[in-house]
C-alpha cells in the first residue's frame, strides 16, 4: 500500500470525501440499509439483522470506485 502524501494528511476526512466525490472516485455516503444493499455485502448485513433483531439500523457507506480515469 502506497504512503498518503503529506497533502492527503492534511486534509480531514469532509474534504478528503468531498475532492472524492467531485472527481467521481467515489460515491457519497449513503445507509446500505436503508437504500440498498449490495449482494456483496448481504451476509454480513443479515448479521446486523441478527445482532440488532430488526432490520431498522443505519450502516453508513461510501463506495470507492476502482480503475477511474482521470
Amino acid at each position: 500500500m502506497r504512503k498518503p502524501t503529506k497533502k492527503a494528511t492534511e486534509k480531514d476526512y469532509y474534504s478528503w470525501l468531498a475532492e472524492g466525490i467531485e472527481k467521481g472516485y467515489c460515491s457519497d455516503v449513503y445507509c446500505e440499509n436503508h437504500d440498498t444493499v449490495a449482494s456483496g455485502d448481504f451476509s454480513l448485513f443479515m448479521e446486523y439483522v441478527e445482532e440488532y433483531g430488526s432490520r431498522d439500523f443505519c450502516w453508513p457507506i461510501m463506495r470507492s470506485y476502482y480503475g477511474v480515469e482521470g
